[in-house]
């Protein structure tokens, strides 16, 4: 049954704080980031207020994970050791069990993938035009030069630039660990992934932490040189004809770069296909391959499809 719920009356009570500065008046509001790449003007739990403070936690994140290393029901992959055992290939799978798709891992034991994209070393925060946000800015200090770079933006207020941009987490990193940063990031990235639950290092992350296989990771596909569905819309892009031959083609020469890589590595979960690719809703890409020329293969397999229900 269908139900129609009214809200009336909605106020807002608590406290009122005014805003930090307006925007007819916005010079106490700068500089706004801090040298460790925070906001300025409040303060919050976990909040780095000095590089001492930011080395000491060192000491507390090392005794952190020894004291939470992960579940302790995981094998070396992540996979539920205590749990049903499939036959071991050496390799991630799909099978069916007891009615059921599940991903299994290399060692034949049901994996439950729970994982984050994006595990990455560094960030790029654009800095050019903005000088006066950032308080004593670390981009300025010679040992930390390392992490200025020229980014490209696609959309917003640098769209098809290559602004001068910083890498915070990079600085802080390095503050942080010391010359060797990338070692013991990389290394601290697996055992905080494991402590916090974690078996599955997803899209756009840096290879120099997935490729020390200490837990599964994806990998990418690029789709370059297939054919689009031309009625198709999206964010980034059309979205590819799965139909059309140069579909396969350019499967094949996305994975010509993966031998010694990822391709056969038993800790290399599967592959995504680019990157947002726009679905729609449940009949966007229907219409689509509609709108599309006659001889978009899409558009003769989905012709097809209708005239066979039909008959």
């Amino acid at each position: 049954a269908r139900h129609e719920v009214m809200i009336d009356e909605v106020r807002a009570t608590g406290t009122y704080t005014a805003a930090t500065a307006s925007v007819a008046d916005a010079e106490p509001y700068f500089p706004l980031i801090d040298t460790f790449g925070q906001y300025h003007h409040k303060d919050w739990p976990g909040k780095v207020h000095s590089l001492a403070e930011l080395q000491e936690r060192r000491a507390h994140e090392a005794r952190e994970l020894a004291a939470q290393p992960g579940p302790a029901e995981w094998c070396d992959y992540g996979g539920w050791a205590a749990g049903p055992k499939l036959p071991a290939t050496g390799f991630f799978r799909t099978e069916k069990h007891q009615g059921k798709w599940w991903l299994v891992d290399p060692h034949g034991h049901l994996f439950w993938s729970h994982g984050i994209d994006c595990v990455r070393m560094l960030d790029t925060t654009p800095v050019e035009e903005r000088e006066h946000w950032f308080e004593a800015f670390p981009g300025n200090d010679p040992e930390l030069k390392e992490f200025l770079s020229k980014g490209y933006v696609l959309k917003g207020h640098y769209a098809g630039r290559q602004p001068q941009c910083f890498a915070f987490a990079g600085a802080n990193m390095k503050r942080k660990y010391g010359a060797d940063w990338k070692t013991a990031y990389a290394e601290l990235a697996h055992r905080r992934l494991r402590s916090w639950g974690l078996n599955t290092i997803a899209n756009w992350s840096d290879s120099g932490v997935y490729r020390l296989r200490r837990t599964p990771y994806t990998d990418t596909l690029g789709l370059r040189g297939a054919r689009m569905i031309e009625g198709s819309e999206g964010y980034w892009g059309k979205f590819p004809d799965v139909f059309d031959p140069s579909f396969a083609k350019s499967c094949q020469r996305g994975m010509t770069g993966k031998p010694g890589g990822s391709a056969n590595d038993p800790w290399c979960l599967g592959y995504f296909s680019d990157n947002e690719m726009a679905w729609g809703d449940e009949t966007s890409l229907a219409i689509a391959a509609l709108k599309s020329p006659p001889d978009q293969a899409a558009k003769q397999e989905f012709v097809a499809d209708l005239k066979a229900k039909s008959a």
